[in-house]
């Protein structure tokens, strides 16, 4: 009888391991077994600190559309984690994925925002100087360094 269970629970694991998503990648492939979506659990984990890469999943709230060189993924807490491409490998496409699903696997860190930047930022959103001007200002944001990123759908 347990070599029966064995087999039973050996079957569920392989085919939960294949399966696979539809979708497209960009940059590296990665493992997406264990995938953190919550800035709580980010913060439980103390990962801020970590430097280790791990997958985050969430949905594309923008982008830059002058190259596709960055992304702002929200997660489930709502909170919005900027992404940037490890050494510039990668570019996310210029047609409209804003709201798709997506996971991220890079090194999270926390990175303090200067006006300067985020002026930088609203621009390339696709804001004119002046009206980035108006809205930038300094702030803390998390960051992911991907090296790989899948894009649902």
């Amino acid at each position: 009888m347990r070599k029966y269970l064995f087999l039973f629970l050996l079957l569920v694991a392989c085919k939960k391991n294949s399966q696979k998503l539809s979708g497209t990648w960009h940059g590296e492939k990665f493992n997406y077994d264990e995938v953190t979506t919550s800035l709580a659990e980010i913060s439980a984990l103390e990962l801020i600190s970590d430097t280790l890469p791990r997958t985050y999943q969430g949905t594309i709230h923008e982008k830059c559309h002058l190259d596709g060189c960055w992304m702002t993924i929200e997660n489930v807490d709502g909170a919005i984690i900027r992404v940037n491409f490890k050494d510039k490998a990668f570019q996310m496409p210029p047609d409209d994925i804003i709201g798709k699903l997506v996971l991220v696997h890079g090194v999270l860190s926390k990175k303090d925002v200067s006006r300067e930047e985020s002026i930088h930022f609203i621009e390339e959103e696709g804001y004119s100087h002046e009206q980035a001007v108006h809205m930038a200002y300094h702030h803390l944001e998390y960051w992911v360094e991907a090296t790989g990123v899948f894009v649902d759908g």
